[in-house]
């Protein structure tokens, strides 16, 4: 018994995976830059750095995630985006030894997340049939 599922029901399950990981990385640091202030004795100020420099990374990449997404195809673009903000996640720890390379880290994890969505919802429009989308 060979019950495969749909090409259209494995990309949407994928996508949600990764844009499930997504938002896990996302919403982590403010949770942790509590006990991690106390421990690399940040004040508010660098707190606040830390906290919005995702922000920076992940606007300024929306309009590039939909665009590179169409040059180069939404699985190479969501993988790549993946790769970097798995990796700038976990360098994370290593990276917060000094405020400015946790900086780094935070905008390079905000624009592969920034990535994510667009590239998603271009897959999305790119392979799921139009009669499939409501469920989708």
């Amino acid at each position: 018994m060979n019950s495969k599922l749909p090409k259209s029901f494995r990309t949407v399950i994928l996508c949600s995976l990764a844009n499930f990981v997504n938002q896990a990385d996302r919403t982590i640091m403010p949770i942790a830059l509590v006990p991690m202030s106390n421990e690399f004795d940040w004040n508010l100020q660098a707190q606040g750095w830390i906290l919005s420099s995702f922000a920076f990374g992940y606007i300024s990449s929306q309009v590039i995630g939909g665009s590179a997404a169409r040059r180069w195809g939404g699985k190479w673009v969501l993988g790549f985006a993946v790769t970097v903000w798995s990796l700038a996640t976990f360098f994370t720890p290593t990276f917060a030894r000094s405020l400015y390379g946790l900086i780094f880290a935070r905008i390079c994890l905000g624009f592969a997340e920034g990535l994510g969505l667009p590239t998603i919802f271009h897959i999305f429009a790119n392979t799921v049939p139009m009669e499939e989308r409501s469920r989708a």
